[in-house]
């Protein structure tokens, strides 16, 4: 309002609309190219014509600032303007279209004042309808939602009837077999009852069984008529115990010289007494005799006789007796024995000979021996007055466990390998007359065949262990009878005498010679 160079006209409110219905008229005139008029105003003034009017409006719409007809924001203050420059082109209004332009204008203000209170409530309204709609999305969703829902739901609740179902019919089968498996346990248990009946009653059987098993067993043992070895497998470990002794006497008597021992009489008539028992009476006599010559000499071959008789007497001693480290048990073992064979059968006492033997075996009797053995052998050595060097000693002695082996070979042969008769070891004692049955020259050159020889020969000691075969218990003076199965070696005196004669001197032989051929 401030901005006009003159005084509007009042106009009542009534005039003010009149002359809007009037300019739209006139303008809807104008716009069609009929006449237009001039209208007055109520206070007898003219109002300005529409070409006056349209004139501004055009320059607007021409040069003027352009605003949105459709915005009634815009519209109103476009409207404002244009009424403002309308005024100022027209001719000076008079109070009365004042009045009336500031009725108008007051209105336009309300009018915009409920147009923003509309815009608001639109506004609003809007908001309202985003939320409705809003919720109404959602509520689609939770309807699809639930229709899933639902459908699943009822998905669930068939596999629940089904599961129930399935769950009444479990429950039945587990009811019936729990009847069952009741009525297997007492089975069972009758079952049990009757296992263990049986078990107790196979136990008996067992036992029994055992019992009977072993007495026919050692029936067996006793009964059984097999043996372990052969004769001729017997025989060939008397061979072998032979050789061990025959190469440690020869291993001994390489290096033996003649030596006077420094010694008691006593101590002499007590190593004379055990060389007696060990090797026999006329071999003694011999070398006591030899070693009492002012020039003594050592005999190889004597040497070899004595030291064979020796050892083949201790093997003898170690490899016949029951019970060879005590001399009572030995025979009392021996006496019982011989009742036994006497009354019993040969498989009988064969097998109780073997099963005794067997349980009687030294284990460690090597170490035993060998002191036995170098003490009674020192004593023979004394008594003949030789001696051996260190190595010769240590060499003998190393051919020792062999022997030692050999003797326990043959004594568990002869003792438990070979019961279906009675084989003992053949030794011919010192004196006894040659007899080539049961005796075999060991030096011999072949001229006593036939057995036969004159004057009879004596037999001086054993040189090789010989074996024999128990035929008869009882004799007819009731004497045990053999039977020669390997012939013992045996040393005569007239060998060891042809020995220990002097060679003839030349000179004697050549007159011995020429006085047989003058006679």
């Amino acid at each position: 309002m401030s901005d006009l160079s003159y005084p509007l006209p009042i106009v009542s409110h009534k005039a003010a609309e009149g002359k809007l219905q009037c300019d739209s008229k006139v303008a809807g005139r104008a716009a069609a190219g009929g006449p237009t008029t001039s209208i007055a105003a109520a206070d007898g003034s003219d109002y300005p014509s529409s070409e006056q009017i349209q004139r501004p409006l055009q320059h607007e719409e021409r040069g003027g600032a352009e605003y949105n007809a459709e915005d009634p924001v815009e519209a109103d203050a476009g409207l404002k303007k244009s009424m403002l420059r309308l005024v100022a082109v027209a001719a000076p209004p008079s109070l009365q279209f004042q009045a009336d332009l500031k009725l108008i204008i007051d209105a336009l203000e309300e009018y915009k004042q409920e147009l923003k209170l509309s815009k608001w409530e639109l506004s609003q309204a809007k908001e309202q309808i985003s939320v409705l709609l809003h919720e109404q999305e959602e509520h689609q969703r939770t309807e699809i939602e639930l229709e899933i829902a639902t459908t699943t739901s009822e998905r669930y609740k068939h596999e629940l009837i089904s599961c129930k179902r399935e769950l009444r019919q479990a429950t039945n089968q587990i009811s019936e077999l729990i009847h069952e498996k009741q009525r297997y346990k007492d089975h069972n248990s009758s079952l049990s009852h009757e296992l263990m009946n049986v078990n107790r009653n196979l136990q008996d059987a067992k036992n029994l069984s055992d019992v009977r098993g072993k007495e026919l067993l050692g029936s067996q043992v006793f009964l059984t008529k097999a043996d372990s070895l052969s004769v001729s497998e017997v025989i060939d470990k008397v061979v072998a115990l032979n050789e061990e002794i025959f190469q440690a006497a020869a291993t001994l008597g390489e290096s033996m010289v003649h030596h006077r021992y420094e010694t008691s009489q006593e101590d002499m008539a007590l190593a004379y007494e055990s060389a007696r028992t060990t090797i026999g009476e006329p071999i003694l006599d011999i070398l006591v005799s030899q070693s009492q010559k002012r020039k003594p000499e050592v005999n190889p071959l004597l040497v070899q006789v004595a030291l064979q008789v020796y050892l083949v007497n201790f093997c003898a001693s170690k490899a016949a007796p029951w019970y060879p480290s005590e001399d009572r048990a030995a025979g009392f073992l021996n006496m019982l024995y011989c009742d036994i064979r006497a009354s019993e059968e040969q498989a009988v006492s064969g097998r109780w000979r073997a099963i005794t033997r067997a349980h009687t075996r030294i284990s460690s009797a090597s170490e035993k021996w060998h002191t036995e053995l170098t003490r009674t052998l020192s004593n023979v050595l004394k008594v003949s007055a030789w001696a051996a060097s260190k190595d010769q000693r240590t060499s003998f002695e190393q051919r020792l466990p062999p022997i030692f082996k050999a003797v326990d070979d043959l004594r568990t042969a002869l003792g438990e390998k070979f019961t279906s008769a009675d084989l003992e070891t053949s030794i011919i004692e010192p004196n006894t007359t040659f007899n080539t049955v049961y005796m075999e020259d060991a030096y011999g050159d072949g001229s006593q065949t036939g057995g036969k020889r004159v004057p009879p020969e004596s037999v001086v000691g054993t040189t090789g262990i010989g074996l024999k075969k128990v035929v008869n218990t009882r004799g007819a003076n009731g004497e045990i009878q053999y039977e020669n199965v390997f012939s013992a070696k045996v040393a005569l005196e007239s060998t060891l005498k042809e020995a220990l004669e002097p060679v003839p001197r030349l000179e004697e032989r050549n007159g011995q010679i020429l006085k047989a051929m003058v006679l």
